[in-house]
């Protein structure tokens, strides 16, 4: 496996933890008038994911290029990663549906919404859904990134490496090209 590949991955996972656990302290501190809570840590929760975003779409864009190196291929991109387009929204397999603030609310939403009988309960329930947004929302930039860092190479593709604990989607995927077969 390619060392880039590794510690792309590695520091994509790193970024993600970091990113969870500060987002878990600022909900962890919403208390129990959610929306009096949410005024305040959901501006600082909305920072934390975009800061993430960017951290992740930037070494994104730049893992191409190390990975190429690594690979001792020389293609020069006919344009950069705009970075700024791809952080701040909330995006499913690439599609961006919305607004990040506004749909990181739904960790509210989830609170109050939950079948529980305690105000804790309620807190997990919407901690569970930002942890399930944080993770999808950094990774989506980071890969996003990359795949653009990749288009942006006439006759550059990638081959696809997974790691235990994926889905049955990706698994089947495993060491194929990305032009033998679509996601």
């Amino acid at each position: 496996m390619l060392r880039p590949a590794v510690e792309h991955y590695r520091a994509q996972q790193r970024l993600v933890a970091v990113t969870a656990s500060a987002v878990r302290r600022e909900w962890d501190s919403i208390g129990a008038d959610f929306d009096a809570g949410w005024a305040r840590v959901g501006p600082r929760i909305v920072t934390l994911m975009t800061a993430a975003q960017v951290g992740a779409a930037r070494d994104g864009a730049a893992y191409v290029g190390q990975a190429l190196e690594e690979q001792r291929v020389t293609v020069e991109p006919v344009a950069a990663v705009n970075v700024s387009r791809l952080v701040g929204a909330y995006s499913v397999d690439g599609q961006t549906l919305g607004d990040l603030g506004a749909v990181l609310y739904g960790a509210v939403v989830r609170a109050r919404t939950a079948p529980a009988e305690s105000l804790g309960d309620r807190l997990a329930a919407g901690r569970s859904w930002l942890d399930m947004a944080t993770v999808t929302q950094v990774a989506d930039a980071g890969r996003a990134a990359t795949g653009v860092g990749i288009a942006a190479r006439p006759g550059v593709g990638y081959v696809r490496m997974v790691h235990p604990g994926c889905c049955q989607r990706c698994a089947v995927l495993a060491g194929k090209s990305s032009r033998s077969i679509a996601f």
